[in-house]
């Protein structure tokens, strides 16, 4: 059997009742499931056999209930002859307090001093395989404290002779609370800025969002399924010989998936901080398969759609020929140009109602330009280029598996 050790923030308290229901309180951020400290940037070895380490936040307490609105008055009675008075309407319902906000995870295995450090990704001690994981996550959000009746109606007062009051009008009810904001996820790994994790073994291993700035993630030796995300930095990752599905937040990252047999690699690209193109800072990505037997897939926050087939003249005698998302130049004076590629090709993706990615090839390699910025210009630190390193025979873009096909998808 494997093992799980969590390390869970507490639970927000409730919020008491009143005219209006008090707020639940904050759920508690998590702590570290592991963390050790070492100054001088030291190495570590860690080994995992069906391990699951865990921080979560604890949940938000839920509001508290409104409180009923009071009953609206009776009528006086009219003297003789006299009108009876009105009767008073009921209170207004106390609103629902609002649900407190989940605590945040924490980073499940804290090694910020550590520049080196070693994961061994194993089966369970009797052979069976299980999953070796990392999970941090945010508390859920408190339920929203339940509304407060309407006070009821006030009767009307009678009359000897004079004319009757009119009953009042019951109260309205409050309103149910908000439910409480769910708490952020935290890392499931933190190591020093530059450090170098080396990853092996044959069980499947999860990490979760490793924290730590211009790091590599070598994986060449794990033989299990990788699932990882990296932080903002230039990140460097070598996916291993499963399934890797690796998340990019931001930084001129380079991924090679050359080891990878188990394909079906997954690629997700959430952010394009600190890139510039034009200035030789993109995402590089090297193995990455274009086959239908293997089904690699390239996610992409912002992406909506591919530009299939126009002619568009961009300016200074050039002309983009774009046929299946895949473009080719005409026109073009030096063709040692890069960033005039990349110019011409924002160009094409600003003024397409039909989709905002191109492909086009260049000195051996292809470039994937993704328009996220609603213009006609390349915008650093925002749009996207991906360079396929050694790839020159795309056929087109899409959505589904194909030989010669780059596959894309919205994140």
């Amino acid at each position: 059997m494997g093992s799980i050790l969590h390390f869970d923030g507490g639970n927000g308290g409730h919020g008491g009742s009143g005219s209006h229901g008090g707020a639940g309180g904050n759920g508690g951020n998590a702590g570290s499931a592991l963390s050790v400290s070492q100054s001088g940037g030291h190495e570590i070895s860690l080994v995992l056999a069906g391990v699951t380490l865990q921080s979560i936040g604890g949940a938000g307490g839920s509001g508290g209930k409104g409180g009923n609105g009071g009953a609206g008055g009776n009528g006086g009675n009219g003297w003789a002859g006299g009108n009876g008075g009105n009767g008073g309407n009921g209170g207004h319902g106390g609103d629902g307090g609002h649900g407190g906000n989940g605590g945040a995870g924490g980073v499940v295995v804290d090694l910020h001093d550590f520049n080196a450090v070693n994961i061994v990704s194993n089966t369970n001690a009797d052979g069976s395989v299980a999953d070796n994981l990392l999970v941090s996550q945010g508390g859920d959000g408190g339920v929203g404290g339940s509304l407060g009746i309407g006070g009821a109606a006030g009767l009307r007062g009678l009359s000897d002779g004079g004319t009757g009051g009119t009953d009042g009008t019951g109260g309205s009810p409050g309103s149910v609370g908000n439910t409480g904001l769910a708490g952020v996820a935290g890392a499931g790994l933190s190591v020093a800025a530059g450090a170098v994790v080396n990853i092996s073994g044959a069980a499947n291993l999860s990490l979760g969002l490793v924290q730590g700035t211009d790091i590599t993630l070598d994986a060449t030796a794990l033989s299990g399924n990788l699932t990882a995300a990296t932080d903002s930095g230039a990140d460097t990752i070598r996916g291993g010989s499963g399934q890797n599905q690796i998340t990019l937040n931001g930084g001129a990252d380079s991924v090679d998936l050359a080891r990878s047999l188990a394909r079906s690699d997954v690629l997700v690209i959430q952010s394009a901080t600190d890139l510039d193109a034009r200035n030789g800072k993109f995402i590089e990505i090297a193995g990455f398969d274009t086959m239908a037997a293997h089904g690699d897939v390239l996610k992409i926050a912002g992406y909506t759609g591919i530009v299939e087939n126009r002619d568009t003249i961009v300016g200074g005698g050039v002309t983009v020929h774009a046929s299946q998302g895949i473009a080719t130049f005409s026109g073009i004076v030096d063709e040692t140009d890069l960033a005039g590629r990349i110019t011409a090709a924002f160009q094409v993706l600003g003024s397409s109602s039909s989709g905002n990615a191109l492909a086009f090839v260049f000195e051996g390699d292809t470039y994937l330009a993704v328009e996220r910025g609603g213009d006609s210009s390349y915008q650093a630190g925002t749009d996207l280029v991906i360079q396929l390193t050694g790839v020159t025979d795309l056929a087109a873009l899409g959505s589904a598996a194909a030989d010669h096909t780059l596959v894309l998808q919205a994140a």
